[in-house]
């Protein structure tokens, strides 16, 4: 205790000289920190952004022309027949979308009641296993409902007055065919427009395509080759006997985003290795220089009996102090960026939480922070530890 107290009373000694290493080091903490929350903070919040509105990773996209009266044993088939092989290796979606609107069910017959926009995406197969589509209530609706019903996402909750409005009713145009459908819940897909997703069976209570219609085919295949999804999807389309209109493509932008995030990592990492080297020359430069003018402190210490490592562990411990005030200060900034400032950040139209704090990156940046006091002060305190005994005396 004795020589924590001499510490503190040292660092209020030197105030300017402190408060400039602890800014320089608390610069780079607090981008290492950054870096290592990133991993686990930034990366996952942007891939799932990526996976809601475009797929999960290793997702392809294929259409076929089908012939409406077809479209829906053609889908259900297709499906089936697509995550049978498939297993837990993946999944598979068959979908067709209506360009749709919808009105209240009082205003069903009132020609002169405008419908509003609502595109549904008739689905066979689990579209959340290929999408990233979060139910923020309720549940995704069952095929062979009565009446059909669907999901919705917020846009279309907001207009419809979900949970208030439970029924609409949908039709392609004022002049076409319509339909009762019920809202069995709301979805988060990251659309500012409103849509719904439905089960494609319920297109056979709904006709309102004729000739051929384009199906869409979607296989997630996480680590396979554009050519292995190609195979795998030409050869059930050729069991189906259903002729595909192009060649499948990749249609979701994970890979890139990660190596987006890869580069930005490593050019903070960068930054803060930079600025922790920087730091502990400070260190390094003021503690020579803070030796040299508290020779004769030192030496009159030795003098009167202080060891060798008594004055090593006084010079590092002003330093290693200094950092762990300075880690403290990271990692309570850190967290209120994750707890209070990143969930305002959060894109809207999204169910996606801010994670919790990542814990190892802050303890990553208080061991350099303390890393950093202890290279940058070793050689000012050995100089210290090595000063001759016989100079307190010749002074």
């Amino acid at each position: 205790m004795r020589e924590l107290r001499a510490i503190l009373k040292d660092l209020r000694r030197q105030p300017l000289r402190n408060v400039l290493t602890a800014v320089t080091m608390l610069m780079g903490v607090l981008s290492l920190i950054a870096v290592s929350a990133a991993s686990s903070v930034a990366t996952d919040m942007m891939l799932a952004v990526e996976e809601q509105r475009n797929g999960r990773a290793g997702t392809f996209e294929v259409t076929a022309n089908v012939p409406s009266q077809e479209l829906v044993e053609t889908g259900r088939d297709l499906s089936a027949l697509l995550n049978n092989r498939l297993g837990g290796a993946g999944a598979a979606v068959v979908s067709v979308e209506t360009p749709t609107s919808w009105r209240p069910i009082g205003a069903a017959a009132d020609q002169s009641s405008a419908g509003q926009s609502l595109p549904i995406e008739w689905s066979s197969g689990e579209v959340n296993r290929v999408r990233r589509l979060p139910l923020l209530e309720g549940t995704w609706p069952a095929a062979q409902s009565y009446p059909p019903r669907v999901v919705i996402n917020e846009a279309a909750a907001e207009g419809i007055g979900y949970p208030d409005t439970r029924q609409v009713v949908v039709s392609p145009g004022m002049d076409g065919p319509s339909m009762v459908v019920g809202i069995s819940g709301v979805v988060a897909d990251g659309e500012d427009s409103p849509r719904a997703f439905g089960a494609i069976e319920e297109l056979s209570a709904y006709r309102v395509m004729s000739g051929s219609v384009p199906l869409r085919v979607r296989v997630t295949m996480p680590g396979a080759s554009a050519e292995a999804v190609q195979q795998f999807l030409s050869d059930a389309f050729v069991d189906l006997g259903v002729v595909p209109n192009e060649e499948a493509h990749r249609v979701d932008t994970v890979d890139q985003v990660a190596m987006q995030l890869e580069g930005i990592q490593l050019v903070f990492t960068l930054f803060a290795t930079l600025m922790l080297v920087v730091a502990a020359l400070g260190i390094l430069n003021v503690g020579l220089a803070s030796v040299r003018e508290r020779s004769r402190e030192l030496v009159v210490r030795r003098a009167l009996g202080a060891r060798r490592r008594t004055i090593f562990v006084f010079v590092m411990g002003e330093e290693v102090l200094v950092a762990v005030g300075v880690a403290i200060v990271a990692l309570a900034i850190g967290l209120a960026a994750v707890y209070l400032i990143l969930p305002a950040q959060i894109p809207p139209r999204t169910a996606i939480k801010p994670p919790p704090f990542p814990w190892s990156a802050g303890t990553l940046g208080m061991a350099a922070a303390i890393a950093t006091a202890m290279i940058g002060s070793a050689a000012p305190a050995w100089k210290a530890a090595r000063l001759p005994v016989s100079r307190a005396l010749r002074e």
